[in-house]
């Protein structure tokens, strides 16, 4: 069996829940042994990445809409709804260290509706992780 080729043929952010997904599949398509990293990249994957696919898109476009407002371009507010979704923030201090990611000018335009439009949405994807 080739191996699985390092190098990505096109670059897009994603977050734990979409790689979790992906390794699931290629594990599936193919028996191929494990390194070390990769036994520990798949456990990751698993334990972290909770989400199932219609929660993540509905709360990624939630997320898409409340971070562009503030966002100077597409590929930040990809990165920001990203890196929300993979850590999951519950309060506002979790919220403004994700923003200040994308730059102390975001950080600054971030207001409480914002904070709290994205606490709200995580709030919703979390129920219905737990349900």
């Amino acid at each position: 069996m080739p191996p699985v080729p390092v190098r990505a043929r096109r670059r897009e952010p994603t977050n734990v829940h979409v790689a979790r997904k992906v390794a699931e599949r290629v594990l599936e398509e193919r028996t191929i042994e494990l390194t070390y990293d990769q036994t520990e990249a798949v456990r990751y994957f698993e334990t972290f990445g909770i989400l199932d696919e219609e929660d993540l898109e509905e709360a990624a476009e939630e997320l898409r809409e409340i971070v562009s407002e503030i966002s100077p371009s597409d590929e930040v507010t990809e990165v920001l709804v990203n890196k929300i979704l993979e850590v999951l923030p519950r309060t506002k201090g979790e919220v403004l260290a994700i923003l200040e990611f994308g730059g102390k000018r975001l950080l600054r335009r971030a207001d409480e509706d914002i904070v709290n439009g994205i606490l709200g949405t995580v709030d919703k994807l979390l129920e219905n992780v737990e349900e």
